[in-house]
């Protein structure tokens, strides 16, 4: 089930003590997102509910790149995978988006546990820097540790 949203006041059309309108955006990267009910205006991005199925699914074939290139432990943290949250796994990053290159090769891919791998990506979509490199998170990790 889809959490309610309510907001006192819309900043655009002054609507008072609203509660948010869900649109549904498969288009997008997010889930979805509220909206005033008066006048459309844009107000929060909903979250995915925990109860559907694909919140924390991963393709078959980038699942099997934590079996091939993991070493039982997040790349950017150091935490163990057995010390992981109960909702968290380890994951198959692709430093160059596979949608780009195709390329599932272990220059190209981080095995990270899903806090990180949602950060990085978070960096990736609103930065819009590159800002990771096929160094590796260790590598990159180790030179910053070195020069500060």
């Amino acid at each position: 089930m889809i959490e309610q949203y309510r907001r006192e006041k819309c900043d655009s059309c002054g609507y008072l003590n609203g509660l948010a309108e869900f649109i549904l955006t498969p288009e997008q990267k997010h889930y979805g997102k509220y909206v005033c009910p008066n006048c459309g205006c844009y107000w929060k991005f909903a979250k995915k509910p925990d109860n559907d199925s694909s919140k924390y699914r991963r393709p078959q074939k980038h699942r099997d790149l934590v079996r091939r290139f993991g070493n039982g432990y997040c790349e950017l943290c150091l935490t163990s995978e057995d010390n992981l949250p109960d909702n968290q796994t380890l994951e198959g990053h692709h430093v160059i988006p596979f949608k780009v290159e195709q390329v599932s090769e272990r220059e190209n891919v981080w095995i990270v546990c899903t806090r990180c791998h949602r950060q990085i990506e978070l960096i990736r979509t609103y930065n819009d820097k590159k800002c990771v490199t096929t160094d590796g998170p260790i590598q990159a990790r180790t030179e910053r540790t070195q020069t500060a």
